[in-house]
């Protein structure tokens, strides 16, 4: 039997509707701040046509900072950094070593993390994220990750604040 969610969804709808909310807070951003939003669309998007694998799910530039974001979601773990196996199994390898090159090369990047029955979200720095997924027992630190709200209002206003402002993720 499938697993679903407090609200009767199985986790990959539920995956779906959650990137569609970060889509929706971003996109929204874009009419009061310095922003521009690009999604990447993956195979699956495509209804049996081929795409090749996608760095993430969104690249952003806002106010001269250049992102790569990766939208995350589970019933099975309750936090992105909660073990090994959280990271190996949600990460694909190559999403990983994007968000590393990606900050190589100047930008930034984030992992935004939901629990589908939470009622809140992680914001994961990107660059540590790849590091940990490449590097045989590494876990992720807590230090480096920023909890909000999953309600539109604090979500859309926490992710207006960590893109126009990197530090507010701890870099």
């Amino acid at each position: 039997m499938v697993s679903k969610t407090s609200k009767g969804k199985t986790p990959q709808e539920a995956g779906i509707i959650f990137q569609g909310l970060i889509q929706e807070c971003i996109s929204e951003l874009q009419s009061t701040t310095k922003l521009r939003l690009t999604r990447l669309y993956d195979t699956r998007s495509t209804n049996g046509g081929y795409l090749p694998e996608q760095d993430g799910d969104f690249m952003a530039m806002c106010c001269g900072n250049g992102w790569l974001i990766e939208a995350k979601a589970s019933l099975k773990f309750e936090s992105f950094g909660e073990s090994r196996s959280s990271l190996t199994e949600m990460m694909e390898e190559h999403q990983a070593a994007a968000q590393r090159l990606y900050v190589r090369a100047g930008g930034y990047g984030m992992v935004v993390f939901h629990h589908l029955d939470s009622s809140v979200v992680e914001l994961w720095r990107g660059d540590l994220v790849g590091a940990a997924r490449a590097t045989p027992k590494e876990h992720l630190d807590y230090r480096f990750m920023l909890r909000t709200a999953a309600d539109k209002k604090t979500l859309k206003a926490t992710l207006r604040e960590v893109l126009s402002d990197p530090k507010k993720l701890f870099y």
